[in-house]
């Protein structure tokens, strides 16, 4: 008798487990699937919007045309130049052509090589080397990275690569095309930014609270750093021009009126965007495993142990953000170094204060996030405390309910008296967990009193 009753228990707890995780992996389905239809949407119109008034470019922005070509002979000879012999590889014609190289500025061409040549300004029928033509190697190297990426991660790592496109578009896509229409950077640097957030944290972890729990913890954060870099850039003067390459944009004969100061403010926080996602997801996923495996564990006790995750977390994601900055641009530290001036004008220079300036203000972002994430998590996971509690109560009614028709439609009277036991049972079991809950909810309120006191 004591095997048939636990037979039955287990049985009904089978069942409706499978019940849970069936309705649960269709709702996650359907959400992903929205989430896939809603972000193509927000390509698709946003692409339309923001390219509606793009600046029509004047067509002779350059003097030079660029053709790709194949290498079929090279005469290496003394001096800085190479001669060689290329076909056109885009053309019907495959009759040669001669071309030279200054190898000062390039390595020398070898046969096989696909590169672009450009037409000597002094001699008509005469070519220049122009460049390598790299895009298929590079082509090569993003698919093997994407191939490794699914194998090791598996299901996640193809919700990564299609979070990873959705990003590319939403920059190049949306981005670009409202900055080429001359519409306000700021605020399309804004949505860009929030529907980055959004739909890569639901497309790579779901929507469930911890993606809720980093996504705010994420744009609280950059806002936070935002602030700091609107305020302290009225001390620093900056113009936006940081570089070759932005003194060229503002003064281009392209018919743009670009606004390079916002431009460089957005593109810093832009730049901070992933590394901020970064530590908000690591703090919502570590507060949410500890409220897994202790369910009674306070508010207070999840914000302070987030915040110890991440004390541990800032000082690497700090240095990883500055690196990344820091190595871009070294190049550019040993031209200044080597120069005979005096370093603390150079260090003034308004390029190398930027150079500074942009880790450090995505460094305010990710000292923000750790806190804003912590707290926001430790409210969020704590709304639902008993949440096992209450898939306890819940499984205990199933049982209860298929002992009760037992009692009532089974003939043999030992299988009633067995029954009714396993009633007796579960209801004391489920008073057991009520009563847990209410001690736990009794211990909350004493605490949130204390708080309130001090």
């Amino acid at each position: 008798m004591e095997l048939l009753a636990n037979s039955i228990d287990n049985i009904d707890n089978i069942m409706v487990s499978f019940l849970k995780e069936g309705v649960k992996m269709k709702k996650e389905k359907i959400i992903y699937i929205i989430t896939i239809i809603l972000g193509a949407l927000f390509l698709v119109i946003g692409h339309n919007v923001a390219s509606e008034n793009i600046i029509k470019m004047k067509e002779n922005v350059n003097e030079y045309k660029v053709e790709k070509a194949e290498v079929v002979s090279v005469n290496p000879k003394e001096g800085e130049n190479v001669d060689f012999e290329f076909f056109f590889t885009e053309k019907d014609d495959e009759s040669r052509h001669k071309a030279s190289q200054d190898v000062k500025t390039a390595e020398p061409v070898k046969i096989g090589d696909k590169i672009y040549v450009s037409q000597n300004s002094d001699q008509k029928d005469q070519y220049v080397f122009f460049d390598f033509l790299r895009i298929n190697q590079l082509i090569v190297l993003a698919i093997v990275f994407l191939i490794l990426v699914i194998v090791f991660a598996g299901k996640k790592g193809f919700n990564t690569i299609i979070s990873l496109a959705f990003t590319l578009i939403t920059l190049f896509g949306i981005f670009l095309p409202a900055i080429l229409s001359n519409y306000n950077i700021y605020l399309w640097g804004a949505i860009s930014c929030i529907a980055i957030v959004v739909f890569t944290l639901i497309i790579v972890h779901g929507y469930n609270k911890k993606s809720l729990g980093s996504g705010l913890g994420t744009l609280l954060g950059l806002l936070f750093a935002w602030g700091v870099m609107q305020v302290s850039s009225q001390f620093f003067h900056f113009t936006g021009l940081v570089s070759e390459d932005a003194m060229y944009l503002k003064f281009n004969n392209f018919g743009l009126d670009v606004d390079i100061k916002a431009l460089f403010f957005t593109t810093i926080i832009i730049g901070a965007l992933g590394a901020v996602m970064d530590v908000a997801m690591s703090i919502s996923s570590s507060l949410y495993e500890f409220k897994q495996l202790k369910p009674e564990i306070t508010t207070k006790e999840l914000v302070k142990a987030g915040i110890e995750i991440g004390k541990d977390i800032l000082g690497t994601m700090t240095n990883t953000l500055i690196l990344a900055y820091v190595g871009s641009g070294f190049i550019t530290i040993i031209i200044i170094v080597t120069v005979n001036v005096d370093l603390a004008e150079v260090f003034n220079k308004e390029f190398l204060i930027a150079q500074i300036f942009e880790p450090l203000i995505g460094s305010f972002g990710i000292v923000a996030s750790l806190p804003i994430t912590s707290v926001i998590c430790a409210y969020l996971f704590n709304n639902h405390v008993f949440s096992k509690k209450k898939e306890a109560i819940t499984s205990t009614g199933q049982t209860i309910s298929v002992a009760a028709e037992l009692v009532e439609d089974e003939e043999d009277e030992s299988i009633k008296e067995l029954a009714s036991e396993l009633i007796k049972e579960e209801l004391k079991d489920k008073d057991d967990i009520s009563s847990e809950k209410k001690d736990i909810d009794n211990k909350e309120a004493l605490e949130d009193d204390e708080s309130d006191k001090e």
